[in-house]
């Protein structure tokens, strides 16, 4: 009676298992860090954004707008309650205090009411209640 004998794998075939399983696992750690990132950048610019663009007052026909984001930024509209001012698309703002026209959306609305204003920009939006202190007649 013969018997026979069972051979085991061999070490090359080991070591290259090994090896690919390490080269992927390699890829999908960098793949999820890589993600995981730019989810943390995203978030952290917001919140910039949101922090250093500030609606100060609507007085008569302005809209006060305080910006320390940077210049050049563009505001494609304006809303105020459910007006939307037709005038502002591609505006621009630098940094600094800047008074912005609002004679063309103030129709309808009432002074010394609350209403949400809010401006969209394109890095974000900044949206707040403001009280109408008064409105040209």
């Amino acid at each position: 009676m013969q018997i026979k004998k069972k051979q085991a794998i061999t070490g090359l075939v080991v070591t290259s298992l090994l090896l690919v399983s390490s080269v992927l696992m390699f890829f999908y750690v960098k793949g999820w860090f890589v993600l995981y990132q730019d989810d943390f950048k995203v978030s952290i610019e917001g919140k910039d954004f949101q922090s250093t663009v500030k609606i100060l007052k609507v007085e008569n026909t302005s809209l006060t707008v305080k910006n320390e984001y940077r210049d050049n930024l563009k505001i494609d509209k304006i809303k105020i309650g459910t007006n939307i001012c037709p005038n502002t698309p591609n505006l621009q703002i630098n940094t600094g205090i800047t008074k912005i026209d609002i004679s063309s959306c103030l129709l309808g609305l009432q002074a010394l009411k609350a209403y949400d204003v809010s401006i969209y920009t394109d890095q974000g939006i900044i949206s707040e209640d403001e009280i109408l202190r008064k409105i040209p007649t």
